[in-house]
This record gives C-alpha cells, structure tokens and sequence, in this order.
C-alpha cells in the first residue's frame, strides 16, 4: 500500500467529504469571526478538493480587523 493509495479520494464518496465539511464548519465561521472577517468565507469549504486551501487563503491574504484594534489599543496604553 502506497500513501497516495489513502489520499485518493476518487474511491472515497463524495458524502464523505460534506461530513467532515459539515464538522469544520462551526470552528471555521467561528475563526474567521474572531478575526473580524465575514463568516461568508467559511462557505469555501464546500468546494471539494480546494476549499481547505481557498478558506486558509482568505485568512492569510486579508487584513483583519480584530487585529487592528487590538494594536491600537496597545499603542494606546504605551502612549
């Protein structure tokens, strides 16, 4: 048995994938809110195959407002 023999996932059904989709969404939406970004974004994950990495880019490539306010603040207090 081969690792890409367990990745393939044109054996696995597709019903599978929502499953796991269906249990990451909640800490998903929940992160991207704590970020300060819309929830919407969570919505990628539905896209087989990428949607993993569509969400991760949507953190990565964004500015989030949480963190903002959170340097204002401390920029703030040493003031």
């Amino acid at each position: 048995m081969e690792l890409f023999d367990y990745i393939d996932l044109s054996k696995q059904p597709i019903w599978a994938y929502y499953i796991a989709v269906a249990l990451m969404m909640a800490p998903v939406v929940r992160i991207f809110m704590r970020a300060g970004l819309r929830p919407h974004y969570a919505l990628l994950l539905l896209v087989p195959l990428v949607g993993f990495i569509l969400a991760a880019c949507a953190l990565a490539f964004q500015k989030w407002p949480a963190a903002e306010a959170l340097v204002l603040k401390k920029r703030e207090k040493k003031s």
